[in-house]
């Protein structure tokens, strides 16, 4: 599409880009927001609330209801134990790998506290490049 000449000037040069199904970009997807979501509720679960839908067992009707200050799910990104932090991403039954070795949970020191949204950001970058491809 690009005259070579253009190519050529600006120093620029081209590569292919990677076909990534639905399915997976779907999940990736869900776990970025799932992060983020654990991210506002972590630092301050008052702001948090999310919806849920509630059959009513005597008209059969079913209605949307908000909640705040509570995580809806069974696991959490972030644990506290005695003086660390233990952090876990878990997708579907598994839980992803966050470490070189395949560690699947991260031990942090409390004392790094500070630390826990850029090593949530990480995850979240390394899950958009592809890198939990496998685990999805």
């Amino acid at each position: 599409m690009l005259d070579r000449r253009i190519i050529k000037q600006s120093n620029a040069r081209g590569r292919a880009v990677k076909k990534v199904d639905s399915f997976i970009k779907q999940k990736r997807f869900s776990l970025c927001k799932l992060i983020d979501e654990y991210w506002i509720y972590w630092k301050n679960p008052n702001e948090y609330t999310y919806s849920k839908k509630v059959k009513d067992k005597i008209t059969n009707i079913v209605n949307e209801v908000w909640s705040s200050g509570k995580w809806p799910h069974r696991h959490h990104i972030i644990r506290r134990e005695k003086n660390t932090f233990v952090i876990s991403i878990k997708s579907g039954k598994n839980y992803l790998p966050l470490t070189p070795k395949g560690d699947e949970e991260l031990i942090v020191n409390v004392s790094e506290s500070n630390n826990l949204e850029e090593i949530l950001a990480n995850i979240k970058n390394s899950i958009n490049e592809g890198k939990a491809d496998r685990w999805l």
